[in-house]
């Protein structure tokens, strides 16, 4: 089958959804190559799903009713069937799209193996185009973390097997070269994104990288080294956003007006996790989150916020808010 050509056709809103991804995670690639590399690297997933599925069909069946089997071929068709109705019901539309876009795949020598495999499981019910869109709708229906994890499965891979055997690794972004001890991939607690926690070698600290921006990777034979201090920061970035990186001990302690509670409980994303001695009636917050973090969270808040301790950091941002202010007077 290399150099054949299979076409997808994609409702409007799979479509979107797949241009969405490609963007957030692969903007380099072509959509069509794109396609198939979710498809090569989900396919087990999907099985595995599609296997549960049909035992699940199976035994209820014979529970109902032992007298009315159903050959292979029938069942085959009826959990297929069953599965993309409930994996497109978890993000689409029920109204079918009467407008499709036709996406292209092609079948070469570097996928050619990979999606022979793949097209071989295609129901007899089913043709091969609507079983790779099925493979494609299943995907989708994922939390945006668990994507990327799809699209990353061969750079996670090393990143976890480095782990397993307690080996630093080789990394490389855009802008640097690392050698660092990797500690474990984790999501943000929104569940968009995955960061690489890990300590380098030059800098001794705890750091974080988004694995998108992970451009090559290498696993040494060098055994991992962590400081002393590392749990104590990472327990903190897990609590609060792993995107965060936190590299101190400091607590602030916030106060916020009636509006600014109202905010806090309704503003999700990104949020700090109070800590124990918070009295979010009165409006009191103690937090230990990175003044980065802070700053982003906060800032839509104006004069609903204040920060009372420490003094240092609420200085800084008093001095922040003037210039600000200034720049306003400058234009009158």
């Amino acid at each position: 089958m290399i150099n054949d050509i299979i076409t997808l056709n994609l409702d409007k809103n799979t479509n979107e959804r797949i241009s969405e991804d490609l963007m957030a995670f692969m903007p380099h690639s072509k959509k069509s190559s794109f396609i198939s590399h979710v498809i090569i690297h989900y396919f087990d997933d999907y099985i595995q799903k599609y296997d549960t599925l049909k035992d699940v069909i199976l035994n209820a069946i014979k529970k109902e009713d032992a007298n009315y089997p159903l050959d292979r071929i029938q069942m085959e068709n009826v959990v297929w069937t069953i599965m993309e109705h409930i994996e497109r019901n978890k993000y689409s539309v029920q109204k079918k799209e009467k407008k499709e876009v036709k996406i292209n795949i092609r079948i070469g020598k570097a996928n050619g193996e990979d999606l022979e495999n793949i097209i071989e499981h295609t129901p007899p019910g089913s043709d091969v185009s609507s079983f790779l869109r099925s493979i494609l709708i299943s995907y989708l229906s994922l939390p945006k973390n668990e994507r990327e994890k799809i699209v990353y499965a061969d750079l996670i891979k090393k990143i976890e097997n480095a782990i397993k055997n307690d080996y630093k690794i080789r990394f490389q972004t855009n802008y640097k070269k690392y050698i660092a001890s990797p500690m474990e991939i984790s999501a943000s607690r929104e569940q968009l994104y995955n960061y690489l926690i890990f300590e380098s070698d030059d800098r001794k600290k705890i750091q974080n990288i988004h694995i998108k921006n992970i451009k090559s990777l290498y696993v040494t034979r060098e055994k991992r080294e962590f400081s002393k201090d590392f749990p104590i920061y990472l327990e903190k970035m897990k609590r609060n956003g792993v995107q965060f990186v936190i590299n101190s001990n400091i607590i602030y302690k916030l106060r916020l007006s009636s509006t600014g509670i109202n905010i806090f409980n309704a503003s999700y994303l990104e949020r700090p996790e109070p800590l124990p001695q918070s009295n979010l009636e009165e409006g009191i917050l103690y937090l230990d989150c990175s003044y980065f973090q802070l700053q982003r969270y906060f800032a839509p808040f104006y004069e609903h916020v204040q920060i009372i301790e420490p003094k240092e950091q609420a200085e800084q941002l008093q001095t922040k808010l003037q210039s600000t202010l200034d720049q306003y007077k400058k234009e009158e």
